[in-house]
């Protein structure tokens, strides 16, 4: 079938697991449930052995497949824009993906084990969210998250994830003026290694995101329920009036055009969070 492509994160790992289904298998076929299937097996399995092999870097296993069932189930759907050239995911292929209508799949990440639970399933962007103050620390509200929580953590995801393209929150009041989310997102793209930055709000946050943009930082916007104005905003669901449809739809339309590559719509009605997506160029999530 000629060659076939299969990414393993990490590939150590993934080289010890194919292994030992392979000792397996020669194991259970030789014994008295082989049959037909089992002398098939052992038949290429030498071969298949012998043309398995790992690429400079250790990021993909490359093997001429003599049958194409044997690995089938082992593809990962996030590589797809992936190469061994360009290891993580970058912003232009979600926004490619976007553009052909294809499902970005998108979790939280906390800490290294499960960045790496992610990775395996295919995921393709890992948001190291501020959420982490209630979910991991124990705080009440993540208004108390720190620049400093946030470096540990996403520095954990990014060693724990060799694809997807991993996004990080700004923390509360680190992106308040143009200068100040410089520094914010220098130290966390210098420190941590993440791909894009996350800031929260509409029209208030624009000269920060055109500022960002404009010095290289990819940005995500977050409109809806913004966690970090919960104290002013409430916890509940926005825009389910006329004019806080209309905000969103201005809001999100302002982000795009400063230079966000997708938004975070929260805790907004499935049918305006339908009418924006639709709007957009960009992909939200």
């Amino acid at each position: 079938y000629g060659p076939f492509e299969v990414p393993v994160v990490p590939s150590r790992i993934g080289c010890h697991f194919l292994q030992r289904v392979f000792n397996f298998a020669q194991v259970f076929f030789r014994g008295a449930h082989g049959g037909q299937a089992g002398a098939r097996f052992l038949q290429h399995l030498p071969q298949f052995q012998q043309r398995l092999h790992i690429l400079q870097g250790g990021q993909w296993l490359v093997a001429e497949q003599p049958e194409k069932r044997f690995l089938h189930a082992v593809r990962f759907r996030s590589h797809r824009e992936a190469s061994p050239a360009c290891a993580h995911f970058h912003h232009a292929a979600i926004l490619r993906m976007n553009q052909r209508g294809e499902r970005i799949v998108m979790l939280t990440a906390y800490d290294f084990p499960s960045a790496q639970l992610a990775e395996r399933a295919g995921v393709d962007m890992l948001l190291v969210g501020d959420s982490l103050g209630e979910v991991v620390l124990g705080r009440d509200t993540p208004l108390s998250v720190t620049l400093d929580d946030m470096v540990c953590h996403a520095a954990a995801v990014t060693r724990g994830s060799d694809r997807a393209l991993v996004v990080c929150d700004l923390p509360f009041l680190t992106y308040a003026t143009p200068d100040r989310a410089i520094g914010a997102a220098r130290r966390m793209m210098q420190e941590t290694g993440v791909h894009a930055v996350k800031l929260e709000g509409g029209a208030p946050v624009l000269p920060a995101v055109r500022h960002l943009v404009a010095h290289g930082v990819p940005v995500v916007g977050h409109l809806g329920f913004t966690p970090q104005s919960q104290h002013q905003i409430g916890v509940r669901v926005q825009g389910k009036d006329a004019d806080g449809a209309r905000r969103l739809l201005e809001d999100s339309l302002a982000l795009a055009e400063a230079g966000a590559f997708a938004i975070v719509l929260e805790l907004v009605p499935a049918p305006l969070a339908e009418a924006l997506s639709q709007s957009l160029s960009i992909p939200t999530i």
